[in-house]
């Protein structure tokens, strides 16, 4: 009986089944553990860890800066801006001609003679031209300060290179947004050509009259007028105006969708469509 029992027991020891704990882990298992690992840091860096499971985190993209304006962008911000101030220079050299005659005396630049508050044209309007009666006239006039009346009683040493100098910085900064637009920003390719346009044509009235002329003349009846202003005012407020639009109704940031994310949104329609069904 003994020698039965012993040359049963090796052969129920051969056939007892072994623990997953008990088999020997195969380089095939390591690599798949590794990989494992690896995916789940990388889960784990695209969104947060809650409870062992990646969640979905939204973040701003950070995306590269944008490509360098083409030789045709550049184009058309030069051709833009030389129109609108080959128009806005054309159209004050015939407000002069048309609207005004030369002065009959000698009057300082832009400094009010002695005894008077106010500085006397270089020029006497004339002629004026009525579009619409009570309402829009064209009428010469000669502004020797900036917006809102900036430096108007200023001395012309003071002034000029005042003015010069803000539309050269402006003129820069300028040319610096239009390099760093995003390709759906149309409306600033638009705006931008139109500021620069407006800024070179006053300032080359400055820089070769020392005033900027104006012409054209909106009021109400004698009781409201306002300022008298030219071509490169409007293209510089028109320019304002697309920038405004850009800025209030513009494209908003994109954020980073992830892999978990992704996921948790098929799982969700397709749980949607089973019950549909």
């Amino acid at each position: 009986m003994s020698d039965t029992d012993d040359t049963k027991k090796p052969a129920e020891s051969a056939d007892a089944p072994t623990t997953n704990d008990e088999l020997p882990k195969t380089s095939a298992d390591a690599d798949n553990k590794s990989d494992s690992d690896e995916k789940k840091a990388s889960d784990a860096d695209n969104g947060d860890v809650e409870g062992g499971e990646v969640v979905a985190s939204k973040k701003p993209v950070k995306e590269p800066p944008p490509p360098p304006p083409t030789m045709g962008q550049w184009l058309f911000l030069a051709g833009i801006a030389v129109v609108t101030a080959g128009v806005d220079l054309w159209s004050k050299g015939w407000a002069i001609k048309r609207l005004s005659i030369p002065s009959p005396r000698i009057v300082p630049l832009c400094s009010p003679p002695s005894g008077m508050s106010h500085y006397l044209y270089q020029r006497v309007p004339q002629n004026e031209i009525v579009l619409s009666r009570n309402y829009l006239e064209m009428r010469y006039a000669e502004n020797c300060g900036g917006a809102w009346g900036l430096l108007h009683g200023a001395s012309e040493k003071v002034r000029r290179p005042f003015f010069f100098l803000i539309t050269v910085l402006a003129i820069l900064f300028i040319v610096h947004l239009y390099r760093s637009l995003e390709k759906d920003q149309r409306a600033m390719r638009i705006a931008l050509p139109l500021v620069l346009g407006g800024a070179i044509g006053n300032l080359v009235d400055r820089l070769r009259l020392g005033y900027v002329v104006d012409f054209i003349l909106m009021h109400w009846k004698d009781k409201f007028y306002w300022p008298t202003y030219n071509v490169a005012d409007i293209a510089i407020t028109v320019g304002i105006a697309l920038m405004l639009y850009e800025f209030i109704f513009g494209g908003k940031p994109k954020t980073v969708s992830t892999k978990a994310e992704s996921k948790k949104s098929d799982k969700s329609e397709s749980a949607e469509a089973a019950a549909a069904s």
